[in-house]
């Protein structure tokens, strides 16, 4: 996975002590990822620089510019960290860590691209 560095789409409140910063990460799985049993049983987990902390998650919007054009957009979703969703896992976000726990038999396949919102401050 990575950071969208691409001028407006995001970091506009790069310096440390700023809150509220949105950053957007692309996540590439190179294998399927499945929860077979309980909630929890399978996680992908987004690490930040040391000095950020995990705010919220939410799916990339669709205007995003650095999708502009692209047909299919290939940008799959997870559920936001805000509220609550009956369709698939649950965040949890701990310090510079923003974990995703799938539900049970949710799966995601490999070769999925995923496209977040991540809010952060620093």
């Amino acid at each position: 996975g990575s950071l969208v560095i691409a001028k407006g789409n995001g970091n506009d409140r790069p310096f440390r002590g700023d809150m509220g910063n949105v950053l957007y990460a692309r996540m590439f799985l190179g294998a399927d990822l499945r929860s077979e049993v309980a909630d929890g049983d399978a996680s992908l987990r987004l690490i930040l620089p040391a000095g950020y902390t995990c705010v919220a998650v939410a799916p990339a919007p669709l205007e995003l510019p650095v999708l502009a054009g692209q047909q299919p957009q290939g940008r799959g979703s997870l559920p936001s960290s805000r509220g609550r969703s009956d369709h698939g896992g649950t965040w949890n976000l701990l310090g510079n860590a923003c974990e995703y726990r799938l539900k049970a038999m949710e799966f995601i396949p490999a070769r999925s691209q995923l496209f977040y919102q991540v809010t952060v401050d620093q």
